[in-house]
């Protein structure tokens, strides 16, 4: 299902339950936590930065998702080894 889809029809009950919570910021780790869906489409879920969202699966205590592969990736950009 599109984002943009589940965002703009999420039940109106829903968000009442959770109110002055964000739901979409749950809802983005709840997903993300369980391997649905990625960081990137985590953060455009909840609405949030990259940052903004792994603060909160810091305080948390929630694991990011990080293979090896990200990390050599990650190694030859920053060596400019692309």
């Amino acid at each position: 299902m599109n984002l943009w889809v589940m965002r703009t029809y999420l039940p109106e009950r829903l968000r009442e339950l959770y109110e002055g919570e964000n739901i979409m910021t749950e809802l983005a780790i709840n997903l993300y936590q369980r391997g649905i869906i990625t960081a990137a489409q985590a953060c455009r879920l909840a609405g949030l930065d990259r940052y903004q969202f792994e603060e909160i699966l810091w305080k948390r205590q929630i694991p990011v998702h990080y293979s090896e592969k990200d990390l050599d990736k990650d190694i030859r950009y920053a060596t400019g080894n692309i």
